[in-house]
């Protein structure tokens, strides 16, 4: 059972990539067959050692992990029932509380989901005949948005509230002025961080029984404590209030200098691969100023409780949600040429709500987001990394047990985001709201850093990029502004060595691999070697190999066995036969799976030309 698991995961993973997707269903497959992935040499080589991995090697070592986590006391603590629909009487890994939480409301959310864009759907149709204006639906997102904040936070969800109130104010006195509101809204955001983190001492003050006193202790406890603790939701609304000040700021910055404002002109996009007119066409949603009215403290409030975002993201700016909801000409004109229509038709011109047409778009992307949660909960029946992590087993295993068991991770780890983000996004749409998609690439499909971070949680990489990559002088000053990103983001997730050292990794990492590539471009140029010759593809697969390791080795050191937990795994792989020859068998691996990945790359760019004629205007 388990080795036919993994040979169907493996191969739908890649399915789960939209551009990939979209490709190969508007052309029958036909890409595959044209290209080099039915050639001699995978066919024989690389397809066979793949096959031998997932069906036989792997499953072994899953069998192995499971009978390790189940003679454990501590392990099975962290097991428990699954969905019996999908697992049976099978026990799942219940190690990972951020999915377990989520796992155990996800059916629940899915009806309030459903329910709460009908009823606002129902409102626009019978009240304002399909056409309302920007204020209404930002006042409908803000009523529900504030009814899930108190379901979830309860009181606690005054404390949101509060840093949304902070960051306007001080937006409110410090906008257009070119030191003073960056420089306040990045202390705001140093605050916030510093609030918000259990092990530092600020976050134990931020307590109703501190605040008011001992007779309003009971909002901190029991019912009045919603479902779980508003720190936990700080991270997104920080980025949402980060976005608004930010934008609020260029905006009264651009009404100053107008010179400073980069224009957005609807006709550039036309011919340009769908993707392209994708990214052009959010692009301008969120770099568009909106009217300086608009940013204003109800409107803040509503892009940073925007319920269908609220939990996991998406993360969407606020002149992006601002345009969502019909404010600036950005929108009105996106909408008459085009209505969002490539490559996924989603929106109909004028109409707020989605229309009938594109049902069946979004009920496709359910299905498949529904498939991400099949796997992932068959999945964490047949193996338990999480639990085995929490329970500290994987220290003493031998490396090709600790290797098999950081693939499991990922794998799992990669599946849970991916149901996370797609089913907020999922939301989103029914909204009419169509944010960047999260999780554009699989993680078995991404072989440099920086098309791994491009592609994972990819809408906060285009946040970062806006809001600290190009401030801090973009692509000119590219070795010096990754380090500022990835610093940022090591402390936004949680402020703690492990990860502050994997932020230092992969900044450190990202600009070797710039270097690498640089170098590697002039040295093709000077033997006169193209990209599809065989040779360069050889050394750009070994090149790719080095950095999945990279890769595997860096999260495992954030999200996995931590600094010390990868440095004596290092260490036994180096020093003992059993570890260098699981080191070479891994090599090989990965030599022929990146093959694979090259290949996918390859028809995704040859292809381009297929989704740029599916570009039309609607009428």
């Amino acid at each position: 059972m388990f080795n036919l698991y993994v040979f169907v995961y493996f191969v739908t993973s890649f399915l789960f990539q939209e551009k990939l997707w979209f490709i190969l269903v508007t052309n029958d497959f036909m890409p595959i067959t044209h290209s080099e992935l039915l050639d001699l040499d995978y066919l024989l080589v690389y397809y066979p050692v793949i096959t031998y991995v997932a069906c036989w090697w792997l499953p072994t070592k899953a069998g192995q992990l499971k009978e390790l986590c189940m003679t454990s006391r501590r392990c099975r603590h962290f097991l428990g029932s699954g969905n019996r629909l999908i697992v049976g009487t099978d026990l799942v890994d219940k190690g990972d509380p951020q999915w377990t939480s989520f796992r155990s409301a996800i059916f629940i959310l899915f009806l309030f989901a459903v329910a709460s864009t009908l009823l606002k759907n129902k409102l626009i149709n019978k009240y304002f005949n399909n056409r309302v204006q920007p204020s209404v639906k930002v006042y409908l997102n803000l009523a529900i948005g504030i009814v899930f904040l108190f379901y979830i936070h309860g009181a606690g969800a005054m404390f949101p509230l509060f840093f949304s109130l902070l960051f306007h104010t001080a937006s409110h006195f410090t906008a257009g002025l070119e030191t003073v509101a960056p420089a306040t809204t990045w202390f705001l955001a140093g605050l916030t961080i510093f609030a918000k983190e259990p092990h530092w001492p600020v976050r134990k003050f931020l307590k109703f029984g501190f605040l008011f006193g001992s007779k309003f202790s009971f909002l901190d406890k029991g019912v009045f404590a919603g479902e779980y603790s508003w720190h936990l939701s700080m991270n997104l609304v920080l980025l949402r209030l980060i976005s608004y000040s930010m934008d609020r700021h260029w905006a009264a910055l651009h009404l100053k200098k107008p010179f400073l404002q980069k224009k957005v002109v609807v006709g550039e996009e036309e011919g340009k691969p769908s993707e392209v007119v994708v990214d052009y066409l959010y692009k301008g949603r969120v770099e568009q100023d909106l009217p300086f009215e608009s940013y204003t403290l109800v409107n803040c409030v509503s892009h940073a409780m925007y319920a269908p975002l609220f939990l996991a993201g998406p993360t969407i700016p606020f002149n992006a949600y601002m345009s969502y909801c019909g404010h600036g000409d950005i929108d009105r004109l996106f909408r008459k040429d085009y209505g969002d229509a490539a490559p996924n038709v989603y929106h109909q011109p004028y109409l707020e709500h989605v229309h009938g047409k594109a049902w069946l778009d979004i009920i496709l992307y359910w299905f498949r987001t529904f498939v991400g949660f099949w796997f992932l909960e068959r999945g964490s029946s047949l193996v338990y990394p999480f639990a085995l992590h929490r329970a500290n087993l994987l220290t003493s295993a031998s490396p090709a047990m600790q290797g098999a068991a950081v693939w499991f991770t990922l794998c799992l780890m990669w599946l849970k985001f991916l149901v996370l983000w797609r089913f907020a996004r999922g939301w989103a749409l029914m909204d009419g709201v169509d944010v960047t998609e999260n999780m554009a690439k699989a993680w078995t499909n991404n072989y440099t850093i920086s098309g791994f971070w491009k592609g994972w949680h990819a809408s906060f990489n285009k946040w970062l990029v806006r809001y600290i990559y190009v401030p801090l002088g973009g692509t000119g000053n590219k070795n010096i502004a990754v380090w500022f990103v990835f610093g940022f983001v090591a402390i936004w997730h949680d402020a703690e060595a492990k990860l502050i050292a994997w932020g230092a990794m992969n900044a450190g990492f990202f600009v070797l691999e710039h270097f690498v590539s640089s170098r590697w471009v002039k040295v093709m140029e000077k033997v006169g070697w193209e990209d599809d010759d065989w040779i360069a593809r050889q050394f750009r697969v070994l090149g790719g190999a080095t950095f999945v390791f990279v890769l595997m080795a860096v999260n495992s050191v954030g999200y996995g066995i931590g600094i010390s937990g990868v440095s004596r795994g290092v260490t036994e792989i180096l020093f003992t036969n059993e570890g260098l020859w699981f080191a070479s068998g891994s090599y090989v691996l990965l030599f022929c799976v990146v093959q694979v990945m090259v290949q996918t790359d390859k028809i995704e760019k040859s292809y381009d030309w297929v989704t740029a004629n599916s570009v039309k205007h609607v009428d």
